[in-house]
């Protein structure tokens, strides 16, 4: 009797978590779809010519839209299940997901980063000093990100190492990169919105679009925590549950 009620609450425990997860994915998959629909309907009621800002925004979430795809198959191959429940053919489809998640969410970021820049430049036209600052801190993360997160373990492994190798050092790194760029870029709007003569309505939403910067950097924090303890764990498969919320 005990064994079997023990088996039916871890698996009562995997059905809320992977509930969490799809209701996590499809909610932030919705929301970025409204932020890019409000982005241009404020645009078109402003009558705002599209530029590079929109376009680049445009591919940021066409890529974000790849990596919900991805979450999708890693559910599929056993994402917020237990490892031992899991056959191989499904260890392989999670670690594969996970990794191709990982990878087009870093380039989903650097477009939106992208885009951020460019808006700051067409706000206010910047200084070829300051160009070269503002986007030589997004090529950075454009450049190291991918491979950091592509090539942490070598050459990739659909193992738990492909998880933890490091100790997740790399993984962090990248986490931290997406902080401080998040930040440099919400200080350098503020002196910009600063020198802008925006009437109310116009500056709350600048602000606002440029907040939610600081909000994802917040919430980075998290994803450090996570990445800490997917690197210790003995259950991959499960453990990654927190990692896939805070990501996306």
């Amino acid at each position: 009797m005990v064994p079997a009620g023990s088996d039916e609450g871890r698996g009562n425990a995997a059905t809320k978590r992977i509930g969490f997860i799809l209701v996590s994915t499809y909610a932030w998959t919705i929301v970025t779809a409204g932020v890019l629909v409000a982005r241009f309907w404020q645009g078109h009621y402003h009558k705002v010519e599209v530029g590079l800002d929109d376009v680049a925004i445009i591919a940021a979430t066409v890529v974000y839209l790849g990596a919900t795809v991805s979450w999708q198959h890693a559910i599929r191959g056993g994402l917020g299940k237990d490892l031992n429940a899991l056959s191989g053919e499904d260890i392989t489809l999670f670690f594969k997901a996970m990794y191709i998640a990982g990878i087009l969410v870093v380039f989903a970021m650097a477009l939106a980063k992208l885009s951020s820049a460019l808006l700051i430049d067409r706000v206010v036209p910047q200084t070829r000093r300051a160009k070269t600052i503002l986007f030589g801190m997004i090529a950075i993360y454009a450049i190291f990100s991918p491979f950091a997160i592509s090539f942490q373990c070598g050459i990739a492994q659909w193992t738990t190492y492909s998880l933890r190798c490091n100790h997740g050092g790399l993984a962090i790194a990248v986490i931290v990169c997406n902080i401080t760029t998040d930040l440099f870029l919400v200080f350098w709007m503020v002196p910009v919105l600063w020198k802008l003569s925006l009437n109310k309505e116009k500056s709350l939403a600048t602000a606002t679009l440029f907040g939610v910067r600081a909000i994802v950097a917040f919430v980075a924090g998290g994803q450090i925590w996570a990445t800490l303890r997917l690197a210790s764990s003995q259950n991959s498969t499960r453990d990654a549950a927190e990692l896939a919320v805070l990501t996306q």
